[in-house]
């Protein structure tokens, strides 16, 4: 069982080829450091974590010609953490989308 979706949305001016290759950069680095999964699907970069602590959850990326967000399930154990969870993924989005 999860809670609600947490939903964060940004504009953004870049490329889509630029914004897709920043994500996929992104998407290699937490491979390589969390051992999480990440493929395409229909235009959306889809993030599955390992087994272990954040088994159930899962992220979906959808990008727009003219925004980017972040749609992300997590089981119900994360429910005391969503608040914080929230806000980083906020700070996280904002210094991509930047840099």
């Amino acid at each position: 069982m999860t809670l609600r979706p947490l939903l964060v949305r940004r504009p953004h001016a870049l490329p889509m080829a630029e914004l897709r290759r920043r994500l996929e950069r992104a998407a290699r680095l937490a491979q390589e450091r969390h051992h999480v999964a990440w493929r395409w699907q229909d235009g959306a970069l889809e993030v599955y974590p390992p087994p272990g602590m954040a088994a159930g959850a899962r992220g979906r990326v959808m990008v727009g010609e003219s925004d980017l967000r972040i749609e992300l399930h997590l089981p119900l154990r994360f429910g005391p953490a969503r608040s914080a969870i929230e806000s980083r993924i906020e700070r996280k989005l904002d210094d991509f989308l930047q840099g």
